[in-house]
């Protein structure tokens, strides 16, 4: 059988890619304005970090292509998040890191858990609240890293990424009501996962 041209093929990809993008382009951007630190904000809009993760994704066709199990949200989630990285690093000279440790497909998806753990809140800063604060967030950072994949999934798009049960459902392709129920059980395995530490039982 004659293989299709690779411009076509090319085309069919980015194709895709941009119609994946168009649609899923409000989620990323409300992730994008959460996790865009103040100071580059007077440099870049969202916009603009929203161009750079299309462009960027529209050069990794063979990724989007992998990992068909994958929501496509959570691989344009991954390009935006490597984007907004570099993107610190050349505009505000922060130090360089792999984006690819924060947002690992084997143990996916577990970015985001550490900036927003750090917004438990906590009234009294002393040196001993600030260590029982630490280990508190290593505590649930470690038990959400313990969970399933797909736990983890719905928690990430629910809590860290902000998204409605609607919005979930239509990320993962599933319907509204097994959505909620699978955010349900997700938060009774981490509430278990959380029990078995001395400090969260009652």
């Amino acid at each position: 059988m004659k293989r299709p041209p690779q411009d076509n093929m090319d085309t069919t990809a980015s194709s895709f890619i941009s119609a994946a993008f168009l649609e899923n382009r409000e989620r990323l951007a409300r992730l994008a304005a959460r996790r865009m630190k103040p100071q580059l904000t007077y440099a870049m809009s969202t916009d603009d970090i929203l161009q750079e993760t299309f462009i960027a994704a529209l050069k990794r066709r063979l990724f989007f292509e992998s990992r068909p199990e994958v929501p496509v949200y959570f691989k344009f989630r991954l390009v935006l998040l490597q984007v907004m990285a570099e993107t610190e690093r050349r505009r505000l000279g922060t130090q360089k890191r792999d984006p690819e440790k924060e947002v690992r497909f084997d143990a996916f998806p577990d970015s985001g858990f550490p900036e927003h753990i750090e917004d438990i809140p906590d009234d009294a800063p002393s040196p001993a609240t600030q260590l029982a604060r630490e280990e508190r967030r290593a505590l649930i950072k470690h038990a959400i890293r313990e969970l399933a994949p797909n736990d983890r999934e719905i928690l990430t798009l629910r809590h860290f990424d902000g998204l409605s049960n609607q919005e979930c459902a239509s990320v993962l392709s599933i319907d509204p009501k097994a959505a909620s129920i699978r955010y349900a059980r997700a938060l009774i395995r981490l509430r278990d996962r959380l029990i078995d530490y001395s400090e969260f039982k009652q």
